[in-house]
């Protein structure tokens, strides 16, 4: 199938009509991204169309900053790794399926993709689809040579003049974003307040869970935003937490934010970020413990409802409703 198939690049001989992805305006953020993407695999299955994405698809502004590079070499070699990669069929151009016969019945656009629901999928094929793809598009970090696009070093750069390597990341949101709270608690019927103000004593009940307080702790927003200061003074001002802040320009890059807070030894999501819910699904398929995204109060702790083994909340339209994957 489309979607679950054993990794072969769809056929052209025997495509008549397909799914497409092509040269259109991105919607929302970064994870808003990722969502209409991934939500393309779900039409394919769907409809029983094959995937295919012109060589200027919006989506390559969205993958190549975090995987290959977005000044990497646009050549025959990179579309091809990223078919095998993506399981999908890369052309040059829409005219191309024209003179092919091909046809693209439907076509949605980046902000159709993203409110579209599957009527197939169960939630363990969504996440085994999507942990697959994630797992391989991470053997291809992003190495370019531009300001931020080599992650490698930009990590590198972050932990360079620290002894301590152990490090955790805080995902604050903007205020816009915060403003979705009460829906996402509508839809999970849970309260994730705790989760979006990141107040002190939050971050100290989780960080201390894991013996992590007296380690190195970088707070990161979304896109290009910028860091909620107040949020930052807040917690500055705590006297456990203080001297533990740290904030630097070079993680003002999107590759460099979402590998920094994948790799982290210790992961707190804001849940009304969309990209906040994809970097768990990352840390999540990388094998990676220490993710809190989706959290509750336990007693005097702080805890992940989201099963560390199937992860499947993050993944089930019913309780995450605009925020699944």
């Amino acid at each position: 199938t489309p979607l679950l198939g054993d990794g072969k690049v769809p056929s052209d001989a025997i495509a008549k009509e397909v799914v497409l992805l092509k040269r259109d305006a991105r919607f929302g953020g970064l994870g808003a991204q990722l969502n209409s993407f991934f939500h393309a695999y779900d039409v394919a299955y769907d409809t029983g169309r094959p995937l295919y994405i012109t060589q200027d698809a919006w989506v390559m502004d969205t993958l190549l900053p975090l995987f290959f590079g977005p000044s990497h070499e646009k050549n025959a070699k990179l579309w091809t790794t990223l078919e095998k990669v993506l399981r999908v069929k890369i052309v040059e151009n829409e005219g191309v399926l024209q003179l092919m016969g091909i046809k693209v019945p439907n076509y949605q656009p980046p902000h159709s993709l993203f409110y579209t629901r599957t009527k197939k999928l169960d939630a363990t094929q969504i996440r085994n689809h999507r942990e697959t793809i994630l797992r391989q598009l991470f053997q291809y970090p992003a190495m370019g040579s531009g300001i931020g696009e080599n992650v490698c070093s930009t990590l590198q750069s972050l932990t360079a003049d620290q002894n301590d390597k152990k490090y955790s990341v805080i995902h604050l949101a903007g205020k816009g974003q915060n403003a979705w709270l009460s829906k996402l608690n509508t839809v999970t019927g849970k309260d994730h307040t705790a989760a979006t103000e990141m107040q002190p004593d939050y971050v100290k009940n989780i960080l201390k869970q894991m013996d992590m307080l007296q380690h190195n702790i970088f707070p990161i927003d979304s896109d290009n935003d910028p860091i909620n200061s107040e949020i930052i003074a807040r917690l500055s001002k705590d006297p456990e937490l203080a001297g533990h802040i740290r904030t630097d320009s070079k993680a003002n890059h999107i590759g460099g934010k979402v590998y920094l807070a994948v790799l982290a030894d210790v992961y707190l999501g804001n849940p009304v970020d969309q990209l906040s819910l994809w970097i768990a699904r990352m840390r999540m398929a990388l094998g990676k413990g220490g993710t809190f995204v989706l959290t509750e109060k336990r007693g005097d702790q702080w805890v992940s409802y989201v099963d560390a083994t199937t992860h499947l909340e993050l993944y089930d339209a019913q309780k995450l409703g605009l925020w699944m994957g």
